[in-house]
């Protein structure tokens, strides 16, 4: 498989490591390729890791890791794609005018303070009462 544009740099966090490496989306936004339930794994490449019980210890480096989604607590985009302007010029019907709402996550032993951007007219209150257990795009996190 011959990785493109298309590739994503992130830090994943489980509850026991940290890996940093380029996902491959298959040309999605990184949320929808994450909660796609078609495949439970997420696959990196040129990644390293280390324990987070050792944050000063052994880098790993590896050309290839699999994380199971489920074991996945947190996805952090190191930076977006280069086209992602291109793509949004490309398909403006995916992009429309939404509302910021400044929200406060804690997974153990994570905080992550962002935005959630929400359509507007949506509740912040409606989201997260209807809300399904799934990977949120925080923004400014």
């Amino acid at each position: 498989m011959v990785l493109h544009s298309e590739t994503w740099e992130v830090e994943l966090f489980t509850s026991t490591h940290s890996l940093s490496g380029q996902v491959f989306t298959h040309g999605r936004r990184v949320t929808d390729f994450l909660n796609d339930s078609a495949s439970q794994l997420i696959v990196l490449s040129a990644v390293r890791s280390f324990a987070l019980e050792k944050p000063q210890g052994e880098i790993l480096s590896a050309r290839w890791a699999q994380v199971n989604k489920e074991t996945t607590l947190l996805v952090i985009l190191e930076k977006t794609s280069p086209d992602w302007v291109a793509r949004q010029r490309r398909r403006p019907m995916e992009y429309v005018p939404k509302d910021r709402h400044l929200v406060q996550v804690m997974i153990p032993p994570f905080q992550v303070t962002g935005y959630v951007h929400l359509i507007k007219g949506i509740t912040l209150e409606q989201v997260l009462l209807d809300i399904a257990p799934a990977f949120i795009p925080i923004s400014a996190a």
